[in-house]
């Protein structure tokens, strides 16, 4: 157990460019501190790391007949393609699921970022493509105020860039794996009414589609 000071936030309603600029000098000190050494009783991010494969194989049987095929295809290229990414890539201590909903402002108006639990090993990118509103990742003002304010403490991974599509849909398929692996928790069909119906995985294959479409001239 781990006890530590009681803080007060509120989730910010509108990102506004100074935001990003601050937050990315706060997830800057954050990267500096876990630089200093790997989490040792964590995991490490990515499908062979993070024993997601066996998982998959599982997941795969839970998906509608219609489109089972496509899914399989699509799920299977985005896993082999971050794994393949993922042996020259530095991995650091990182927060690991740092999405806009997992930062409030304080009264100061500093931030407070929250939900550590997913705490990982893994590429510094990982920390920035969710804060983003779009898919559209660089040139973006949002991009460039995150960089900036990054780029004042530490030194912006531009080269790691090319994760994010593969980081992407790595994240839809673990969100459903971990769906599955709790569904037995009486609250989650009524969380997640539309699992597993066909509407729900042609839904998911088509985002997983055109992650691998849309990177189809990087795919190794």
């Amino acid at each position: 157990y781990a006890f530590f000071n009681k803080v007060r936030g509120r989730l910010v309603q509108e990102f506004r460019p100074e935001h990003y600029k601050k937050l990315g000098r706060w997830i800057a000190r954050l990267h500096n501190i876990g630089r200093k050494q790997e989490a040792q009783h964590r995991g490490f991010l990515g499908p062979s790391e993070d024993n997601k494969w066996d998982l998959l194989e599982t997941l795969l049987q839970k998906v509608s007949p219609e489109v089972s095929g496509r899914y399989a295809e699509a799920a299977i290229k985005i896993f082999e393609n971050l794994d393949d990414r993922l042996k020259d890539t530095p991995f650091i201590r990182i927060h690991g699921d740092l999405h806009r909903g997992n930062v409030l402002e304080a009264a100061d108006e500093s931030f407070v970022i929250v939900d550590f639990d997913d705490m990982i090993n893994g590429p510094i990118i990982q920390d920035f493509w969710m804060l983003l509103p779009s898919e559209e990742t660089t040139g973006s003002v949002e991009y460039e105020n995150l960089v900036e304010g990054y780029s004042e403490l530490s030194s912006f991974p531009t080269e790691q860039l090319e994760l994010i599509p593969w980081l992407r849909g790595y994240r839809i398929i673990t969100y459903a794996i971990w769906i599955m692996t709790r569904w037995k928790d009486p609250s989650f069909p009524k969380l997640f009414p539309d699992f597993g119906s066909y509407s729900y995985w042609a839904e998911e294959t088509e985002s997983l589609e055109k992650i691998l479409y849309s990177s189809k001239n990087q795919t190794r």
